[in-house]
């Protein structure tokens, strides 16, 4: 990755990098005090894999020491987290300055519309994390709400569907085209996660669509 970038250096000679990940950090030691350095972090990863195990899971993806988070994030001048209770540990970890820019999402220009069809909206990933949230909720959650609410549906969206076993009431549709319809035919999303890893992009989302959101606790953290 370097001999690229450097090369890619050479021939435009970059004003401002910026780099997606902590774990991608390594590739700004390949630009010299010119050039302004720029780690974008999404998430916290120190430690990140505690929070799998406190839920008997098997870690996902990646996870770091305190120590290696620090020193990712020295490597930039600036480094943006999503919200600012990650901002407030990066600035305890590291010497760069670090800023908050939140997650952005597409705001519709239309007020939400009940049309009384009574279907219920989920769009994850399959992600443990997404898919224990669904199958809590289809297990103890769905059969309270089906006994007050008549002909209610839960919709999934998303590869979380491969994960979840067929039920009556539950409609699986994968992936799809174009979100903004499926968030159009529902009344209320969902996002019944029991632990979480950072800030929820599905609420926000949710939310720019003008939908209600019906989340747990640990779901609306950084809301």
């Amino acid at each position: 990755l370097d001999s690229v970038v450097l090369d890619l250096h050479a021939k435009h000679n970059f004003d401002t990098v910026i780099v997606e990940y902590v774990f991608i950090s390594k590739v700004l030691e390949c630009f010299g005090s010119s050039v302004r350095k720029v780690l974008d972090t999404h998430d916290v990863f120190t430690n990140r894999h505690r929070h799998y195990l406190e839920q008997n899971q098997r870690p996902k993806w990646f996870s770091t020491s305190r120590k290696g988070e620090a020193k990712a994030c020295n490597r930039a001048d600036i480094v943006i987290a999503i919200q600012d209770k990650e901002k407030k540990f990066y600035s305890s970890i590291c010497k760069s300055e670090v800023v908050t820019v939140g997650h952005l999402v597409p705001v519709q220009d239309r007020p939400y519309i009940n049309k009384n069809s009574n279907k219920l909206l989920f769009v994850a990933s399959s992600n443990p994390i997404n898919v224990e949230g669904m199958k809590y909720f289809l297990e103890k959650i769905f059969p309270e709400v089906k006994k007050q609410v008549v002909n209610v549906e839960v919709y999934l969206v998303g590869s979380v569907c491969k994960e979840i076993e067929d039920q009556p009431g539950l409609k699986k549709l994968g992936f799809v085209d174009d979100l903004r319809e499926v968030y159009d035919e529902a009344d209320v999303v969902i996002n019944p996660v029991l632990y979480n890893t950072g800030l929820s992009i599905k609420n926000l989302e949710a939310l720019g669509y003008a939908k209600p959101l019906v989340t747990s606790k640990v779901g609306a953290e950084g809301l």
